[in-house]
């Protein structure tokens, strides 16, 4: 009887230590996102490749887009070739 409770507790530890994990692992890609998300709104504010008005769409695409409109901002606008220039 003490075997199976034993092994009972075992599994329940062991599903604890995996959900543990797993919100650890969240917190890590919810802190780097959020690093991104400031990076890249940091950066669009200080961009001299961008004028005025294509400053103040990316920084509105970013603020309202959040993760999605950085990952855009930094693969598109911050090399300076923004959609509409030459």
């Amino acid at each position: 009887m003490n075997a199976l409770l034993l092994a009972e507790n075992v599994g329940q530890g062991t599903f604890f230590l995996g959900f543990g994990i797993l919100w650890l692992l969240m917190i890590v890609l919810a802190i780097a996102s959020l690093v991104i998300w400031v990076w890249a709104l940091i950066d669009a504010i200080q961009n001299p490749a961008l004028d005025g008005t294509t400053r103040i769409i990316w920084i509105l695409v970013i603020l309202f887009t959040h993760f999605l409109g950085a990952i855009l901002y930094l693969a598109i606008a911050r090399s300076g070739k923004t959609p509409g220039s030459v």
